[in-house]
């Protein structure tokens, strides 16, 4: 609980004949984490098994139709086998992939021409409806001797009249006509050839932006009898277009559990046959060096032994001093959650003291004491309950660990006796041991004292760390040299009010030889750093200040929605929607403010006395997925 799982470090040597059925093997069991072998005069990287590269391009065919498809792999209901594919099983996924992205293309083709048409046609279809209320027959745009033509939309033209007579200074000799449509002017002019420049000019000072009606060159009759029939073909179009997105949508339902677990079987075959990139190697053997847990030693080595028929050497090598081992944090269930904090923060290593056990026990501590309120923690515990049932995963485990926070909230509610804020229901005082509301002094020593707690906890557990790591007189140096300042500054301030019959002297002795233990175990840096026991100590009056802060506003929306409630019918409403609404504002701050200024108090005031971190996460073949 208070260490990692211990750790041997396994080594394998083999013929390449039998890399396969070890490989396999290593994969089923989950439970070897793999060195990555890097590359010296004696000894190669391995080359990846035959079928890894044909396996992995029939992956990246899978893998682009789920994304093209929407379909998620992760998602995966059903475990993946992890039994070996054949070669005929392989040739059986390759060859229905291929039909089934022949197909897919096919339907994208198929949709991206149906969208291209319905694109010209609803061209058409605005050109047509422009033309319409024109007023000209289509066949009047084609191709003229002496006549051309302008199409066009202008705005902000408010008078026809105006435009005609700044023509009218070029040529007489054109033909307007105009329509409005969603506050634009529609425009056709038919004029002289010879003045086409003349009238462009005129037409681009006034903001002409010109339509081209080059497409419907050769058609006959009035704008309204294309109209219908773009209309009409783009209906067509829209039904293609629904036939093809249902034949996609049906390709998907039928292919998508296959494609699933092909992902997941071919991936598993992937590992496998790019494992050997992993591994030490000659021309004719493999070298494997990875860690184990300890307990699982014996089984592993049998299992292997038996499954190469003795063809292997498997030995456990020394670990040396300071290797990285991989961490596989060792915990019990009801402790598990709050290994969530480590992995968002960083593992220990290998030698150091785990502390998600003491995350266990303070970061509901000091959860329940910032939010501290019965009601809340109600509320919330309801709330991590259902969402339980809903988030796996990390994010599960972060739920589970707010369901402490939310019962410690109960306990501390109890105590403090406040339910929504309230101090009194039905004119009966709760019981209380100490009022947040009334006695803040209190409780501000009450969180100096926790502080002062912890901070030491966090001294003990260093020390223990250092004489594991560096022997007695480093971590006596470094550790208990802080808790020899704090009681000499405690002395110091005991003795003049008078608490303790010492002379004034002492307390001052002891600092000094305190700060001199500290110089001898960290140099100048401790010497700078002698101010930061104290203020991270102070920091520990956010426990009391958050949870002050939580406890005023709810007393404030109790008070404002109280005098609502003797305001008649719309008071009572109104104060009805304060309640509700702030005590969820509260909450919803209560749920954040406490959870972050807890992981600060951990994080930064207690882990910087013991914890250094920086473990490796143990890894084992073939748990891609689960991690």
């Amino acid at each position: 609980m208070f260490k990692p799982e211990r750790m041997s470090k396994l080594t394998v040597i083999g013929p390449k004949t039998v890399m396969d059925v070890v490989i396999n093997k290593l994969y089923s069991l989950k439970i070897y984490h793999i060195v990555d072998h890097k590359k010296t005069e004696e000894l190669d990287i391995g080359s990846p098994l035959a079928q890894g590269g044909d396996i992995s391009d029939i992956l990246i065919k899978i893998r682009a139709l789920c994304t093209n498809m929407g379909i998620d792999p992760a998602k995966n209901e059903k475990k993946a086998a992890e039994g070996n594919l054949t070669q005929k099983e392989i040739d059986s996924i390759r060859r229905r992939v291929e039909k089934v992205h022949a197909e897919f293309d096919r339907s994208m083709e198929n949709m991206k021409a149906a969208d291209e048409n319905m694109r010209k046609l609803d061209e058409k279809r605005i050109l047509f409806e422009r033309l319409r209320l024109l007023g000209v027959d289509i066949d009047s745009f084609t191709d003229y001797s002496t006549l051309s033509y302008i199409v066009g939309i202008m705005e902000n033209v408010k008078d026809i009249g105006e435009l005609k007579r700044e023509l009218n200074k070029k040529t007489s000799k054109y033909e307007i006509y105009h329509a409005y449509c969603e506050g634009k002017t529609i425009i056709a002019i038919f004029f002289d050839v010879e003045k086409k420049n003349d009238i462009a000019d005129v037409l681009a000072r006034r903001g002409l932006s010109e339509i081209d009606v080059s497409g419907i060159k050769g058609l006959k009759g009035d704008a309204w009898k294309h109209l219908s029939a773009a209309k009409e073909e783009m209906g067509r179009w829209a039904k293609e277009k629904k036939a093809i997105e249902s034949a996609i949508s049906g390709l998907k339902k039928n292919e998508r559990d296959f494609l699933i677990d092909a992902e997941a079987s071919l991936s598993a075959e992937a590992e496998k046959a790019e494992a050997p990139l992993r591994f030490a190697s000659t021309e004719k053997t493999f070298v494997i060096r990875g860690w184990i847990p300890t307990k699982k030693m014996k089984s592993v080595t049998d299992d292997l032994d038996d499954i190469a028929k003795g063809r292997i050497h498997l030995f456990s090598e020394e670990v040396k001093k300071d290797e990285d081992i991989p961490i596989k944090l060792k915990n019990p269930r009801m402790i598990e959650p709050f290994e969530f904090f480590m992995d968002m923060y960083t593992l220990p290593k290998y030698k150091e003291i785990d502390p998600t056990f003491l995350m266990f026990l303070t970061f509901p501590l000091f959860y329940g004491f910032m939010l501290g309120d019965v009601g809340y923690g109600i509320v919330t515990l309801v709330l991590f309950l259902y969402l339980r049932t809903k988030i796996k995963g990390d994010m599960g485990r972060l739920v589970n660990a707010m369901i402490f926070g939310s019962i410690s909230a109960i306990i501390f509610g109890c105590l403090f006796g406040e339910f929504f804020g309230f101090e009194e229901l039905g004119g009966y005082e709760l019981m209380h041991v100490l009022s947040r509301y009334e006695q803040m002094n209190e409780l501000m020593y009450v969180a100096i004292a926790i502080g002062v707690v912890h901070i030491n906890i966090g001294l003990l557990v260093g020390f223990y760390n250092e004489l594991r790591a560096h022997g007695f007189r480093t971590a006596f140096f470094e550790k208990i040299s802080w808790m020899v300042l704090e009681a000499g500054v405690a002395v110091i301030a005991l003795t003049y009010m008078g608490y303790v019959p010492l002379q004034k002297w002492v307390g001052f002795v002891i600092v000094a030889l305190s700060i001199i233990m500290i110089y001898m175990g960290e140099g100048a840096k401790g010497i700078v750093e002698l101010p930061s026991i104290f203020s991270q100590t102070l920091s520990y009056a956010r426990l009391m200040a958050v949870g002050l802060a939580s406890v005023i506003l709810a007393v404030v929306i109790n008070d404002l929605s109280g005098e609502l409630f003797h305001a008649g019918i719309g008071g009572i409403i109104g104060g009805t929607i304060l309640l509700v609404v702030g005590h969820v504002i509260n909450i919803g701050l209560g749920l954040i403010s406490p959870f972050l200024h807890s992981l600060r108090l951990h994080y930064v005031e207690f882990f910087t006395k013991f914890y250094h971190g920086g473990g490796m996460r143990y890894v084992p073949f073939g748990t891609r997925d689960e991690q």
